[in-house]
């Protein structure tokens, strides 16, 4: 076994193992080198949960579709055989908007099926500003984010995510066409982030596009 593995800390042989793992899973190829991605909302049936197809920015070929399992989870699906790849977990917002001033944390968590984390996304909402943090499967923090309080409560905008030494990685803009009352949510990174760096950041953008449908 290489010595630069066998000396990395546990969190960081976790992370690596995940990765791996993504970049070992053929449906997921076209994130290798894929440096924007386009999730677009499909109209909804009723009674039907939110249908999204996810495009590549070059080709603007639908790859696959996310489609609303639960109101709090979305999946991930390859279009030919419609096989369930990536579960992502959207919580509810509704519990945390109050005028009291008091923090309020949530989670999003993408896991690749059946049940690997790859990565999760950690939001704070105070009374000042959101924020987010974006960790990897090993818990530590990988990027960072400002939110504002234009793409919390109307779920449009478009915010910068950078590095732990503040280098701009990519961003997310989220667009909302009222004739069509649906979304379209712009996810752009870096090339060379892993494929689970870049679906914990697919997951990001379903928790932007998602904030107005869950306020009451």
């Amino acid at each position: 076994m290489d010595a630069a593995i066998i000396d990395q800390p546990d969190s960081e042989l976790l992370s690596s193992f995940e990765d791996r793992v993504c970049e070992e899973v053929i449906e997921l190829d076209m994130f290798r080198n894929a440096d924007k991605v386009i999730i677009q909302e499909k109209s909804q049936r009723l009674g039907e949960g939110k249908t999204y197809s996810v495009t590549d920015n070059k080709t603007k070929t639908e790859y696959y579709e996310i489609k609303q399992d639960t109101p709090c989870q979305f999946s991930l699906r390859e279009v030919n055989n419609r096989r369930k790849l990536v579960n992502i977990n959207v919580p509810s917002r509704t519990s945390c908007i109050c005028p009291c001033g008091n923090t309020c944390t949530m989670r999003s968590q993408v896991t690749l099926l059946p049940n690997t984390c790859i990565g999760f996304v950690q939001q704070t909402l105070t009374w000042c500003e959101p924020y987010f943090n974006i960790f990897d499967s090993s818990g530590e923090c990988v990027f960072r984010m400002d939110g504002s309080f234009s793409m919390m409560f109307f779920s449009i905008g478009r915010h910068q995510v950078t590095d732990m030494d503040e280098r701009i990685v990519g961003d997310i803009f989220v667009d909302y066409s009222a004739s069509e009352g649906l979304h379209r949510i712009y996810v752009k990174f870096d090339k060379d982030l892993s494929i689970s760096t870049k679906l914990t950041l697919l997951g990001a953008g379903l928790m932007f596009s998602n904030a107005q449908a869950s306020r009451v």
